[in-house]
């Protein structure tokens, strides 16, 4: 029997506001810490949706500690690690067996004159899984860590052979369970530091920080192949005070670096970004800032394919400081932007997208009774994941045979996980974009399936699902009246 064609075009999109119209929206805001000084560093969004914090808290010492919060900003538990003279993390993140790995330093040696790298794996619940120590006598900060495409890790930081010996950039890549692959040591100047490092598509390396020459921080950014060789490394501008704090790689293999750069007095420096090619070419160079210090600290991808920049711009000399969050495009312009005023000190180091499509910015507040805490600034996502459907009519359709051909065209910002097609309720189709729905249209992701009608009417139900969980789902009604039934 004759099979109906029936074209569906699903699309899967997000608005996108300019300057006068906001793309995200205040949530939330907290404070955790003691009466003495916590400093946030790190913050990532766990698997189950809620938040994780590492910094440190002064305690009777200063130890690593860390927080998860709920998607409401509650927290659900906190934990200090004092085991030490002397810990706090710099980085977090998440592996795939639901465990955290967490990086920064350690100090034993009660003179604190002996710092050494840390690495510990912790359960979802905080509890120490493995721990482990890297450097020689001296001292050694990790700065970053990120999860490599081998299963193991690497991290950047520096090393410092004693307090009158210049730091020089460490580099050194772990297996899965903390051993020592390689090590790597760079300098270039009287003091080298890597504050950030991701890993490229090809299965490099691409870490950024700053050298000190003749006293002026100089921004460095170098790219290592996946062995820690060599591949390419930005000349050194003398000219320039600039830092770079983050990077970030995008689907192009472009790079984005967010830092500072000093404007015209040495008080005031402008939020600095940087795009730069995958060889290292200078592509596009922004700074943005006004009669203040303006600081870029940390970058993400938007869901919707843009760049989000967490930073704070800081009053000299005043009692004043702001986070802020800028959305930019490819071009390092910026698309929209907001600045969380209050009367205190607020400092912004790091940033993650939230399943919701929202933005968690985490670092330090002050106040005058209590000190410094730990504070999280959450926004929320304004324009609202859209579904827009194109049908041959607006109106109801009719077909005269029981089995129709579905031809959907899918455009998301994520990656898809899955498509499922309900007829009348019942699951006729599902699976994943690489099993059996994957047609050969001129689409991103163009889909194929076949299914049953009943005679009569048909509710038909596509609900398409991306990478983060998020559901998009269409309905339309068909009837099938077969031929003998059609009257003219």
């Amino acid at each position: 029997m004759e099979k109906t064609i029936l074209n569906i075009a699903i699309i899967i999109f997000i608005f996108l506001a300019g300057n006068l119209k906001a793309q995200y929206d205040f949530d939330w805001s907290k404070g955790f810490g003691g009466d003495r000084k916590d400093k946030a560093k790190c913050i990532i969004e766990a698997s189950d949706g809620n938040l994780i914090l590492g910094g440190k808290v002064i305690k009777k010492g200063t130890h690593l500690w860390i927080v998860k919060l709920s998607t409401d900003g509650k927290e659900i538990w906190g934990r200090t690690y004092e085991n030490s003279f002397s810990s706090g993390a710099n980085a977090i993140l998440e592996v795939p067996d639901t465990c955290f790995i967490v990086a920064g330093f350690i100090t034993k040696d009660k003179e604190l004159q002996n710092t050494n790298g840390w690495i510990l794996k912790t359960d979802f619940s905080g509890n120490v899984l493995w721990e482990k120590e890297y450097g020689e006598e001296g001292y050694e900060e990790i700065k970053d860590i990120i999860h490599t495409k081998d299963g193991g890790f690497l991290a950047v930081g520096y090393s410092q052979s004693n307090e009158f010996i210049e730091k020089e950039i460490w580099i050194f890549k772990t297996d899965a369970t903390g051993n020592v692959q390689w090590t790597k040591m760079l300098k270039a100047s009287s003091e080298d530091v890597a504050n950030a490092v991701v890993q490229t598509s090809d299965g490099g390396f691409v870490v950024v920080g700053y050298a000190y020459i003749f006293k002026k921080k100089v921004m460095r950014v170098m790219k290592f192949d996946q062995n820690g060789n060599d591949v390419w490394d930005m000349p050194l501008r003398e000219d320039a005070i600039e830092s770079a704090n983050d990077v970030l790689e995008m689907p192009d293999n472009t790079l984005f670096v967010v830092g500072k750069r000093r404007h015209k007095t040495i008080s005031n420096f402008d939020a600095m970004i940087y795009k730069i090619s995958a060889n290292g070419d200078s592509i596009v160079k922004k700074t943005f800032g006004y009669e203040r210090w303006e600081e870029a600290t940390s970058i993400t991808k938007t869901y919707e394919g843009k760049i989000a920049v967490s930073g704070y711009s800081k009053a000299d000399r005043l009692m004043d400081s702001n986070f802020w969050l800028k959305i930019i495009d490819e071009d390092c312009n910026v698309l929209w932007k907001n600045d969380f005023k209050r009367k205190s000190l607020d400092f912004a180091d790091a940033i993650t997208e939230c399943q919701d499509n929202g933005l968690a910015i985490a670092g330090a507040t002050y106040h005058t009774d209590h000190g410094w805490d730990y504070a999280v600034l959450k926004y929320k996502s304004a324009e609202k994941t859209r579904l827009h459907y194109v049908f041959p009519s607006d109106s109801v359709s009719s077909v005269s045979s029981p089995k129709i051909d579905l031809d959907i065209c899918v455009t998301s910002y994520e990656e898809l996980k899955n498509v499922e097609i309900f007829v009348n309720g019942t699951m006729q189709r599902t699976g994943s974009l690489e099993a059996d729905f994957l047609s050969s249209a001129d689409c991103k992701y163009p889909l194929f399936a076949n299914v049953k009608l009943k005679e009569g009417l048909n509710k038909i139900t596509i609900i398409v699902t991306d990478v983060k969980d998020l559901k998009v789902t269409k309905e339309t009604v068909i009837y099938y009246i077969p031929d003998s039934d059609v009257s003219w």
